[in-house]
């Protein structure tokens, strides 16, 4: 009797120490850092997406609509709507443009691919902030990125990314003193597991 009261008081001593482990384990699983959402997103294999561009100058600003679509193991498509589509791969850009096709270098479009996560967290990330202010009860995180171009229009940039699900909400450009000269709103971004190779 006296061997079965402490193998029970052993057993509930030991309860609290397995508890903790098990959070400890599969804590990673629903709610990962900050570092592992920014990993996902950088790595994500494939995902599409609605987006808006609004580009901002001295003479006012002007918005493009498009449809980005991302292969990591095939490259980057941007269609703006059926009449002209930009292809990149291997360092360049495969244009239709109503009907003609031919290739241009990849250098020559600094602008259109920011849109693209996998791009943009690829350079320097001077900081990252985690925020719950302007969209509501929606947690997001703010990443701050320094942009490697020589364009004094593009010399940083910041990425809103919702927590819960992972995909990005908002990217802001700014230039070399702080101004907003690019947003680029996503609408309906979804990751996905396969991609039609055919888009590239």
């Amino acid at each position: 009797m006296e061997i079965k009261k402490n193998n029970i008081l052993l057993f509930l001593l030991i309860i609290p120490f397995i508890s903790i482990i098990l959070v400890i384990i599969f804590r990673h699983l629903y709610y990962p850092t900050n570092e592992e959402i920014l990993e996902s997103v950088k790595n994500a294999k494939s995902y599409s997406s609605k987006v808006e561009y609004i580009i901002k100058n001295t003479k006012g600003e002007y918005k493009d609509e498009a449809n980005i679509y991302y292969f990591k193991e095939r490259g980057m498509r941007i269609e703006f709507g059926q009449e002209r589509v930009k292809i990149y791969k291997d360092g360049y850009i495969n244009m239709n443009d109503n009907g003609d096709e031919y290739k241009i270098d990849g250098d020559l479009d600094e602008v259109y691919t920011l849109a693209f996560t996998s791009n943009l967290l690829s350079n320097e990330i001077k900081n990252v902030e985690e925020n719950a202010e302007e969209w509501g009860d929606i947690k997001y995180l703010e990443v701050e990125i320094a942009l490697p171009f020589k364009n004094s229009h593009m010399n940083s940039a910041k990425l809103y990314i919702n927590k819960k699900d992972k995909s990005p909400m908002v990217t802001k450009v700014y230039d070399i003193n702080g101004d907003e000269k690019l947003t680029i709103v996503y609408k309906d971004f979804r990751y996905t597991e396969e991609m039609d190779t055919e888009l590239f």
